[in-house]
């Protein structure tokens, strides 16, 4: 009743409330900029200095408090966004961390004193990311289908850099997704993205044409631009300094899983399982966007290892494991490429400290893994 009042009634649409330090919030699924204003900003750092907190809720209300806290607890503080699939952590666990970006003194060692620097770097870092972890829901059209952690690191109150961690991404979105729901956008984003040699060139016509990107029915999406959601990609890859060695690998790593999953199965004469002739051309594209042999990956596809007595057995795949087999590889080579992506991202994140360093983390929980 709370909320919707302050929702429905007030002058101006209010979108929060609060339970003692928990803050509730909802998705008004519009633009309420006089809430994240500069001007916000600054009226919460006027009462943060005088130590009089502002305790009205909102996003920066909790940032304050929790710097607060670090300075006079000498105690690392953790924040912690929760909810269902849509219902807004993603953008404001953005304005927590631009509250404390903006306001927090820079650190001996930054190259920069541009309060925007550290905000900049999350935000450029986020649009890769959501590319690779993000995908269309029922509930949500930009839904975090992985975990992120976030760490801003400070010394003597002054801030000195962040760190990012992923975790449980779900990669069985990468081979199976429901009824009007899309795979992740990197996916769909190449379709639209790359040049039209680049795609002749991977035998990549359209989304509908692969299995792993038309289960849903809506290989597009509206409200969703993916030419333009790749430019934006390819702008912030550059920031991170991906080569074009490193992106041309990336792009043939994504077009072979597309190419692999193509790959269905047939029975041979002994009642193994085999990849269809019917497939061959698929199998020989993924091989070579892999720099494998064909005969390679048709092995790996049609037989699996096993460990008895510090021996390896090798033995045939029966016909019934033979998807899931397929399956687990093309999950294994997404997740690998998503772990390459973050691990660069953090490589150029700038991060320095060492000694006595706090730090101010922010964990999302997202909509699949409910508290």
């Amino acid at each position: 009743f709370n909320m919707m009042y302050r929702f429905l009634k007030l002058p101006k649409k209010e979108i929060y409330t609060c339970v003692s330090t928990i803050l509730l919030a909802m998705n008004p699924y519009e633009w309420l900029l006089y809430l994240v204003s500069e001007e916000m900003i600054a009226l919460y750092k006027k009462h943060q200095d005088s130590g009089d907190l502002l305790k009205t809720p909102q996003p920066y209300a909790v940032s304050s408090r929790a710097y607060v806290r670090m300075v006079a607890r000498k105690k690392p503080q953790s924040l912690l966004c929760c909810g269902i699939s849509g219902a807004g952590k993603s953008e404001c666990a953005k304005q927590l961390i631009r509250y404390l970006a903006k306001t927090s003194p820079m650190g001996e060692g930054m190259v920069t004193e541009d309060p925007e620097f550290i905000v900049n770097q999350i935000v450029q870092a986020s649009i890769i990311l959501e590319a690779w972890g993000n995908a269309k829901t029922t509930l949500n059209n930009n839904s975090s289908r992985f975990g992120k952690f976030v760490k801003l690191m400070y010394k003597e109150g002054k801030i000195l850099g962040s760190w990012m961690e992923t975790y449980l991404l779900e990669k069985s979105r990468v081979i199976a997704q429901g009824p009007q729901e899309r795979n992740y956008h990197i996916f769909y984003f190449i379709f639209k993205g790359l040049s039209g040699g680049a795609l002749e060139a991977m035998s990549l016509g359209k989304p509908s044409d692969f299995w792993y990107l038309k289960q849903g029915g809506c290989t597009e999406v509206d409200g969703i631009d993916d030419k333009k959601e790749f430019g934006d990609l390819m702008e912030s890859l550059k920031l991170f300094r991906f080569s074009d060695d490193d992106l041309s690998s990336i792009w043939n790593l994504t077009a072979g899983i597309l190419h692999v999953g193509q790959c269905s199965m047939k029975e041979d004469d002994s009642g193994n399982a085999q990849c269809d002739p019917a497939a061959k051309i698929n199998l020989d594209l993924a091989a070579e966007l892999w720099g494998i042999s064909s005969d390679s990956l048709n092995e790996r596809l049609t037989t699996a290892s096993m460990e008895v007595m510090k021996k390896t057995i090798i033995k045939k795949v029966a016909p019934a494991k033979y998807n899931d087999n397929r399956d687990a590889i093309s999950k294994a080579l997404f997740e690998n490429s998503f772990l390459f992506v973050v691990e660069r991202i953090n490589g150029e994140l700038f991060h320095l400290g060492s000694g006595d360093v706090k730090k101010i983390m922010f964990i999302g929980v997202f909509g699949y893994l409910r508290l």
